[in-house]
C-alpha cells in the first residue's frame, strides 16, 4: 500500500467472526521508505467489545449474583452459568468496583445484569445498610404509631413517589446508567431489590405527604369528576378538593356501616403511585434503550406493598419473583411477553423440583444466590452445590429452556378473577372482626398467607388436579369485555366480594351467554371502592347461601356454581366431583388427563402444555414441596402414571431424546423432583442433516449447514451444537443453541489462526426429537 502524506490507515473487520464478547486487536505496522531513510516498525493494541443485535430472549439464563473470581466464573461455566451481576455504583460513589467486575465477567467471557440501581428510591423501607436492619425503617415508623396512633406523620413516606425532585433525580440517574452500560445489552436492568411501598409486601398506610396527598387529590377529582360525587360514595362533606384527606384504616374500621371507600380509593391510588414509579423508571431506561428489559427483582406475593400485577404487568418488562401467591401465573397470564425469572436459594431433591416447576411455569432464567452454601470454592473448584445441579442446569441450557421459551403456553378456556378490589375487602373485614389482634397484625413486616390468598391456591390447586390449565383475567380486563375476546368458557370468582357495575354486566351477559361462573358465597357484596352494597351485585346468579355442599344453579344457557370457601381450601371431593361434572356437562374437558394405572385421579400432579406449530409439548411434574421456603421433599421414587393424549400421534420422550411411536395413552414413570416431557406430533417429526466442509483453514469460518430432510412441523425447531477439538475437548464459545422457523439453519465456526489443526467434531441434536448427528472438519494451517 502506497501512503502519502496519510495518518489513517482503513480496514474493515468481519464482525461476524467475533466468537467472544472481548476481542483484542493487535497491528503490526511496517513502513519502508522512500529515497533511503531508514524503514519504520511500530506495533499497537486495542480491545473492543462484540454484543448481541438486541434484548431478544430467547434462551434460558442462568447468572450468578455474588461477584467471583475469574477463574471462578470460567469454572462455573461448565454448570451452564451464562451471566453474572453489576452493581450500578450509587450517586457520590467510586465506580471502580463495578469496573472491575465488568472486567471479569468480559474475561470469563460472560454477560450481566445490572443491579440495584434505585434501591434507595423503591425500596426505601427495606434495604441493607450498614449495621442496621434491613427494615429499620419501617420499625421506626411502626414505633412512631405506637406513640400517637392518631396522627400522620408516621405515614409520610419519605421519599414519596410523588416527589417531582426525587422523582427527577431517579429519573437522571437511571439515564445515566442506561448510556454508561447500554453498549454491552445487559441481560436487563434492575430497577430495586425487594421492592415495596413499606418493607415489603407488608401493609402500611403510606402515604400522607402533601405532595402526595395533592396527587391523589387530582386522582380522585378525574375518577368522580365532582366532589359532590366523591362525598355521595364516601359519605363525607368535604367543601371542596383540596381539603379531602383519606382515612387510616385504624379510621375506617371504625365505621358502623362497612363504607370502606374512603380507604379503599387511598390504597387504590398507592398502588397506583407505586406502578407508575416504576413505569417512569422503565421509560427512563427505555428513552437511552428502548428494547431494553427493566424489572424489579424479589417480587412478593399480590396484596400490599404496591404488589397489584394487573399495573406492575404493564409497568415492567421483567420480574424475578418469588413464587408466592400464584405471582408467577398471574404474570404470565397478565404479561406473556414478560421475562420471568427465579433465584436458587437452596439444595438438595425440593430445590431440583422447584427450578424444573417454575421452567414449566413460563421462567426464563435462574438467578443463583450464595447464602450459605457457595458454588465455587478457592481458585477454580466446584463444590458439591456445583455438581449437584450441573446436571439440571446444563440440560435446562442446553436447548430444552430454548424450545419452551419459544413455544407458545396453552391455558385453558378457564379463567380466575385477579381482583386487588376484593382483597381489600376480604382484609379490612378481616381485621375489623378480629379486634385488636387484628390491629396488630395489619401492621406485620411482612405479608402473611391470610385466606383470600389462600382460596386463590386452593382454586387453582383444585384446576390443576382436574388437569387444567387456568389463567388469570384482572378485574380491569373483566370489564373491558376480554372475557369473549379470549375465548373463555369458566369464570372462577374466588371470594371476589367487591365488583364494579361493569364488571358485574360482563359477568351476567358471559352466563347468560353459556359461561359457568364459579363463586364461593355472594360475590359482589361490596362495589369497587369496598363500600357495602344493600345487596349482592350478583344476587341474581347467587342467592344467599348457607348450604356447606355444592350448589349448580341455571342461569340463561350457562351456569352458576356455588360453592363453599372452607371446602375449597380443604380440597373437598364433593366440591372437585361437582366441578368435573358440570365442566364435562358443558364439554369443557382437559386437553390430556393424568391418572394412576387404574385410571383413578390423582392429586399433586400439574400438567403444563405449550404449542410449537402442530406439536403439543406436554409438561408433567409432581407439585407438593416447590415453596422456596420449606425443606426437602420426603418422597422416594417415580410415581407411574396414564397419561391420555387429546388424539393419537407420535410421541416423544423429549427429555430421553427417544420416539416412543403412535400412542393415544401411555404410562409414564414420573420421578419425584422433575419432569416428564413428551412431544405429541400429528406425524413423525422429519430427519435432520449435517453438513459441513470437508477441509478448512486456520482463520477462517466453517459453515455447518441443519436442514430438515422434509417439511418441518414445529414452527421453532431448537437445535444443540457442541463443537470439539481435535483432543475431543468441548470449546464452549463455538458451541450453542441454532433457532431455526423452516427447518434449515446454518452454524458458524470462525476458527482462530492460533486455534489446533487436526479432525474437529461438530455435534448437532435436534432437541425436540432428540436426533443426533455429526460431521468432522479437517482443520489445517493457513
Amino acid at each position: 500500500m502506497h501512503l502519502i502524506n496519510q495518518s489513517i490507515i482503513p480496514f474493515k473487520i468481519d464482525l461476524r467472526r467475533a466468537a467472544v464478547l472481548r476481542n483484542e486487536l493487535s497491528i503490526h505496522l511496517s513502513l519502508r521508505a522512500a529515497g533511503g531513510r531508514p524503514a519504520q516498525e511500530d506495533e499497537a493494541k486495542a480491545s473492543f467489545i462484540t454484543t448481541a443485535p438486541g434484548y431478544v430472549w430467547s434462551d434460558y439464563q442462568i447468572m450468578m449474583w455474588p461477584p467471583k473470581t475469574v477463574p471462578q466464573y470460567r469454572a462455573l461455566r461448565a454448570i451452564g452459568l451464562s451471566g453474572g451481576s453489576v452493581i450500578s455504583p450509587k450517586p457520590g460513589q467510586d465506580d471502580q468496583a463495578s469496573t472491575d467486575q465488568i472486567n471479569r465477567l468480559l474475561d470469563a467471557d460472560l454477560r450481566w445484569f445490572v443491579e440495584n440501581i434505585a434501591t434507595d428510591y423503591y425500596a426505601a423501607y427495606h434495604r441493607w445498610q450498614p449495621g442496621q436492619e434491613v427494615n429499620s425503617a419501617f420499625l421506626e415508623a411502626k414505633q412512631r404509631l405506637a406513640a400517637d396512633p392518631s396522627g400522620h406523620e408516621p405515614f409520610l413516606r419519605q421519599p414519596s413517589f410523588s416527589d417531582p425532585t426525587w422523582h427527577q433525580a431517579i429519573r437522571n440517574r437511571l439515564v445515566q446508567v442506561a448510556q454508561r452500560y447500554s453498549a454491552y445489552k445487559p441481560f436487563y436492568y434492575t430497577l430495586g431489590d425487594e421492592t415495596g411501598i413499606a418493607d415489603l409486601a407488608a401493609y402500611w398506610d403510606f402515604d400522607f405527604s402533601p405532595l402526595a396527598l395533592s396527587e391523589l387529590r387530582l386522582w380522585l377529582r378525574q375518577r368522580y369528576g365532582n366532589i359532590a360525587a366523591l362525598n355521595y360514595q364516601w359519605q363525607t362533606a368535604f367543601a371542596d378538593w383540596d381539603s379531602v384527606v383519606p382515612l387510616t384504616v385504624l379510621q375506617a374500621i371504625k365505621r358502623a356501616d362497612d363504607n370502606f371507600s374512603a380507604w379503599a380509593d387511598f390504597r387504590e391510588w398507592m398502588d397506583i403511585s407505586f406502578a407508575q414509579a416504576l413505569k417512569m423508571g422503565a421509560d427512563a431506561i427505555h428513552s437511552v434503550d428502548p428494547s431494553a428489559i427493566v424489572a424489579i427483582e424479589g417480587g412478593q406475593a399480590p396484596g400490599w406493598g404496591g404488589y397489584d400485577y394487573a399495573l406492575l404487568a404493564k409497568a415492567l418488562d421483567g420480574f424475578e419473583l418469588y413464587d408466592s401467591g400464584q405471582n408467577v401465573d398471574i404474570v404470565q397470564s397478565l404479561n406473556p411477553a414478560a421475562v420471568i425469572l427465579t433465584t436458587a436459594f437452596n439444595t438438595g431433591a425440593n430445590e431440583k423440583l422447584r427450578v424444573w416447576r417454575e421452567l414449566l411455569h413460563g421462567g426464563r432464567g435462574l438467578i443463583l444466590w450464595e447464602d450459605v452454601v457457595p458454588y465455587a470454592g478457592a481458585g477454580d473448584y466446584l463444590t458439591s452445590r456445583a455438581t449437584e445441579t450441573a446436571p439440571y442446569y446444563t440440560e435446562i441450557r442446553n436447548g430444552l429452556g430454548a424450545l419452551l421459551i419459544n413455544s407458545t403456553r396453552i391455558q385453558s378456556p378457564i379463567a380466575v378473577h385477579y381482583s386487588q378490589a376484593s382483597m381489600r375487602a376480604d382484609w379490612i373485614t378481616t381485621i375489623k372482626a378480629a379486634g385488636q389482634a387484628g390491629i396488630d397484625a395489619a401492621t406485620a413486616s411482612d405479608h402473611p398467607e391470610d385466606n383470600f390468598t389462600k382460596l386463590r391456591k386452593a382454586y387453582c390447586r383444585l384446576l390443576a388436579d382436574m388437569n387444567y390449565q387456568p389463567g388469570f383475567i384482572s378485574a380491569d380486563q373483566v370489564a373491558h369485555g376480554v372475557l369473549a375476546s379470549k375465548g373463555i368458557r369458566t369464570l372462577i370468582l374466588p371470594d371476589s366480594s367487591a365488583l364494579s357495575e361493569a364488571e358485574t354486566a360482563a359477568v351476567r351477559t358471559f352466563v347468560t351467554r353459556g359461561g359457568i361462573v364459579v363463586a364461593d358465597g355472594q360475590p359482589g357484596i361490596f362495589d369497587e371502592h369496598v363500600r357495602r352494597r344493600n345487596q349482592a351485585s350478583l344476587a341474581d346468579l347467587f342467592p344467599a347461601f348457607s348450604v356447606v355442599s355444592p350448589r349448580v344453579l341455571s342461569r340463561g344457557a350457562g351456569s352458576a356454581v356455588q360453592l363453599d370457601a372452607a371446602g375449597v381450601i380443604d380440597q373437598r371431593a364433593d366440591i372437585l366431583a361437582a366441578l368435573i361434572g358440570v365442566f364435562y356437562a358443558h364439554g369443557i374437558q382437559p386437553t390430556v388427563t393424568v391418572a394412576d394405572p387404574s385410571g383413578a385421579k390423582v392429586h399433586d400432579i400439574d400438567v403444563s402444555l405449550w404449542h410449537n406449530g402442530p406439536v403439543i409439548l406436554i409438561g408433567i411434574i409432581q407439585t407438593a414441596g416447590t415453596s422456596s421456603n420449606k425443606g426437602d421433599r420426603q418422597e422416594a421414587g417415580p410415581r407411574r402414571l396414564r397419561v391420555t393424549l387429546p388424539q393419537g400421534g407420535i410421541v416423544y420422550d423429549v427429555r430421553k431424546g427417544t420416539a416412543l411411536g403412535w400412542q393415544k395413552q401411555l404410562t409414564i414413570a414420573l420421578p419425584a423432583d422433575e419432569p416428564v416431557l413428551l412431544a405429541l406430533s400429528p406425524q413423525s417429526l422429519p430427519e435432520i442433516t449435517v453438513s459441513a466442509p470437508v477441509r478448512a483453514s486456520l482463520g477462517v469460518t466453517a459453515s455447518v449447514n441443519i436442514n430438515t430432510t422434509g417439511q418441518p412441523l414445529a414452527a421453532t425447531q431448537v437445535f444443540h451444537v457442541n463443537v470439539f477439538d481435535p483432543g475431543g475437548r468441548l470449546v464452549s464459545y463455538y458451541s450453542g443453541n441454532v433457532l431455526s422457523s423452516d427447518g434449515h439453519a446454518t452454524f458458524a465456526v470462525p476458527l482462530a489462526r492460533n486455534d489446533v489443526v487436526g479432525q474437529w467434531t461438530v455435534s448437532v441434536r435436534d432437541v425436540l426429537s432428540g436426533q443426533e448427528r455429526q460431521a468432522a472438519v479437517n482443520v489445517v494451517p493457513p
